[in-house]
């Protein structure tokens, strides 16, 4: 006996949205010849998508907060990579040189992106890290190992400012790294028009 099989057919639906004026879809080319205003000043009404904008940013159209003006905007992501500040540098010299060859460190995370230090690496010795003034390095009356173990310098007070420094920066990164969230999230908007 064989098995019979039944075929069906599913209809799927799913939400398109376009940008009216009056009984009109707003096409590209009329989103090309509106003005761009700074993040801060508009209502984004959602994404919008051209070959044309930027393709790193989040490109929207929507009202501007002053005139009501229709208008466009876009926001970028800020980068979480930066140069790694004196203290840091300093502390990596005496503590963090297990791994020689890192030049990135994550120091902190938050909102799911991490703030990441970058470290400079001498050219003429390896794993030496530039950056940073250690007074006790360069004196020759010193021990040699204990300047290398850091044993003249204050690592916990270097490490507590740059751990300070972090949340601070962190703190800073915040609230664009949400606007940057909230308009990822923003429904996307179908221009009419050529590419």
């Amino acid at each position: 006996m064989t098995e019979q099989t039944t075929t069906t057919i599913e209809t799927l639906t799913a939400e398109v949205r376009a940008l009216m004026i009056g009984k009109r879809q707003v096409t590209l080319s009329v989103y090309r010849q509106l003005d761009t205003i700074p993040w801060s000043e508009i209502e984004p009404f959602g994404r919008v998508r051209d070959s044309k904008d930027d393709e790193y940013a989040i490109n929207v159209i929507g009202r501007n907060r002053k005139n009501n003006a229709l208008v466009r905007s876009a926001i970028r992501r800020d980068s979480w990579m930066e140069p790694a500040p004196e203290q840091f540098s300093h502390w990596l010299f005496h503590r963090g040189t297990a791994d020689k060859q890192a030049r990135t460190f994550s120091v902190s995370s938050s909102h799911g992106r991490t703030l990441q230090w970058s470290v400079q690496r001498s050219k003429h010795y390896a794993g030496t890290i530039c950056g940073f003034t250690c007074n006790a390095a360069s004196r020759h009356d010193l021990d040699h190992n204990a300047r290398q173990a850091g044993e003249f310098c204050d690592l916990d007070r270097l490490e507590a400012e740059w751990r300070c420094i972090a949340e601070s920066r962190v703190d800073k990164l915040i609230p664009r790294e949400l606007e940057f969230q909230a308009a990822e999230s923003l429904p996307l908007i179908v221009l009419a028009g050529l590419r």
